[in-house]
């Protein structure tokens, strides 16, 4: 399955290309904080989008533009979606009977 991620730009590039925050990019951690990962999108398919807008983000393409409060909401529901998938596993995050070391990403021995 794939996902159209929301992303707020940074910056603008030549090209019609631009860098996008790929961290969360809601309220409580802005994508303006330094630090954060970033990566180039295409931006030809949202003409006039400026630094501080947000877009929908599909396979390194934007294709969407959309307000912080949707974006907020789309994020909220990925994050919905994700606590759904774990506690349907039964995955807490790290699990000491799988043998598992969630921290260190090795797998059971």
């Amino acid at each position: 399955m794939c996902l159209a991620i929301p992303m707020k730009i940074v910056s603008m590039l030549p090209g019609g290309r631009g860098v996008v925050s790929c961290d969360d990019n809601s309220a409580d951690n802005s994508a303006d904080d330094a630090g954060g990962t970033t990566c180039e999108v295409d931006l030809s398919l949202t003409p006039g989008v400026q630094p501080g807008d947000y877009v929908i983000v599909h396979a390194g393409l934007a294709i969407e533009t959309l307000d912080r409060e949707e974006a907020d909401a789309r994020l909220a529901l990925f994050a919905a979606w994700g606590a759904a998938q774990r506690a349907e596993s039964g995955e807490s995050g790290g699990s000491e009977e799988s043998g598992e070391s969630r921290e260190s990403g090795e797998p059971d021995t």
